[in-house]
């Protein structure tokens, strides 16, 4: 519901039982796409705290004791100020959102760092034996085209190669990122972008992991079998959808919605001045807002898409 009148605006800041507003209880659920929506419409209600048992806590203090990403109002408030080119420090670092570093942060920054790195190791072994053992195997050395894989003419097996050879690149250059940010001989700037740069390689690896997966399951059942491809795939869209929801939770709208209301189209891709170099260009783009919000969701949306165009050529033409 968006304020359109007295009726509305008294609704969003109208209180339950417990005396709990709209917003925090959006807070208390983890319902960030309705938090959105109200920290655009009713900003000064994330001060405003409840009474009773709980009184003196407000929804703004209740996002930073959940330790949400997606509703930390340090990491959003630095996140617009970034892309509104507020006013900084003189090193042009927004220190009010730092925390005390914990004893233990480098041992868990590890933790993570290793597990990310078995991770696309083990992307990278599996999608670089998919590559020569092939389904459908190879011509026969007796035989014309002695040697190329027998399906190679297929729509699905030119989808499973290049799947096979995004998840194999991506795993493998998340690895070395991964190597060079965890050497301790190397300043920590560049290894936390490099701990960045993998921990968006990795995730897309994976995807491409599962399509491939998809698309030999197609070539190996057949036309024969066209029901049970349509089975796979449906389940290969949902663990592509669903089992990996950081590529979702950047979608927050509300937040756009704030930033294109204070610095229009160019706060939403990060350029208010004219770039010097093509190379600051694409930096610029890739730290702003619409890159953020789109680059995860652009795989999966071409990931189902192909998926969709496989099930429909198994039921139109199943020989293509």
């Amino acid at each position: 519901m968006r304020a359109g009148g007295a009726d509305d605006e008294a609704a969003l800041r109208a209180r339950n039982q417990t005396s709990a507003t709209a917003l925090y209880e959006a807070v208390r659920h983890g319902r960030a796409g309705v938090v959105d929506l109200l920290m655009t419409e009713v900003p000064e209600m994330s001060s405003v705290a409840i009474e009773g048992d709980d009184g003196g806590v407000s929804p703004l203090y209740l996002a930073a004791a959940t330790n949400s990403v997606q509703m930390d109002p340090c990491v959003i408030a630095s996140d617009c100020l970034y892309w509104l080119r507020a006013p900084s420090t003189l090193d042009g670092v927004l220190h009010f959102y730092e925390k005390p570093a914990e004893k233990d942060a480098p041992a868990k920054g590890d933790d993570m760092t290793k597990s990310g790195t078995i991770a696309s190791v083990l992307i990278a072994t599996v999608a670089f034996a998919a590559a020569f053992t092939v389904p459908g195997g190879f011509v026969a050395d007796d035989h014309a085209r002695a040697g190329t894989a027998v399906l190679a003419r297929r729509f699905a097996f030119r989808a499973f190669v290049v799947s096979d050879t995004v998840a194999f690149i991506c795993s493998i250059v998340a690895t070395c990122f991964q190597i060079y940010g965890s050497a301790r001989q190397i300043p920590h700037g560049h290894r936390r972008v490099y701990n960045w740069l993998a921990s968006g390689l990795v995730p897309v690896g994976s995807q491409f992991m599962i399509a491939a997966f998809a698309f030999g399951f197609h070539l190996v059942l057949g036309s024969v079998n066209r029901w049970l491809i349509v089975f796979i795939y449906i389940f290969s869209l949902a663990s592509v959808l669903f089992c990996f929801p950081g590529i979702w939770l950047p979608l927050r709208l509300g937040l756009g919605k704030v930033v294109w209301r204070r610095a229009g189209w160019r706060g939403l891709v990060n350029i208010h001045e004219r770039p010097s170099s093509l190379s600051q260009l694409l930096f610029l783009f890739t730290w702003s807002f619409l890159f953020e919000n789109l680059r995860r969701p652009l795989f999966v949306l071409l990931i189902s898409a192909t998926f969709v165009v496989a099930i429909v050529l198994s039921i139109a033409l199943p020989n293509y």
